[in-house]
């Protein structure tokens, strides 16, 4: 039961993804972590798994939700699959200097080309840096994704 855990339905929303079901976690006031799912649209240019997480990284970095953004340090950037479809998982630090206590997050998206011609599927999660607990939730997370029939 995820709100045991203190996650709560909702809380985000990327104008680049869609179909978006997200669970968030206040971590302290102005900082709060996610697990999500949702799609990328291939109309938007998201067409290969690997391309797509480096650009949903980008717009990670460079949008609005890491304001006081400092840098970005890749950590995994590997190709896999999923019950049989092509992946891609990349892990990268972001790290930020406007919240006291943070040095940033540790954010996973992993892409997924799931057959459908109009889009990929797609995970991404953050955890702040050195919270092993929450870390240790968004993992479990990401390592049950399964592709459906």
């Amino acid at each position: 039961n995820v709100e045991a855990l203190g996650w709560q339905r909702g809380g985000i929303s990327l104008s680049w993804v869609y179909d978006l079901s997200a669970e968030t976690k206040i971590i302290q006031p102005g900082w709060f972590s996610v697990s999500a799912v949702g799609a990328l649209k291939v109309a938007d240019g998201f067409e290969v798994p690997s391309t797509s997480a480096r650009m949903m990284m980008s717009c990670f970095a460079s949008s609005g939700y890491y304001t006081g953004f400092t840098g970005r340090k890749d950590i995994i950037s590997q190709e896999f699959t999923i019950d049989g479809h092509k992946a891609f998982h990349l892990r990268s630090e972001i790290y930020v200097s406007n919240v006291p206590n943070v040095k940033g997050d540790v954010v996973d998206v992993v892409v997924v080309d799931t057959g459908n011609p109009e889009s990929l599927a797609i995970y991404f999660s953050s955890a702040t840096i050195d919270d092993a607990a929450v870390q240790a939730e968004v993992d479990r997370a990401r390592e049950s994704i399964k592709v459906g029939s």
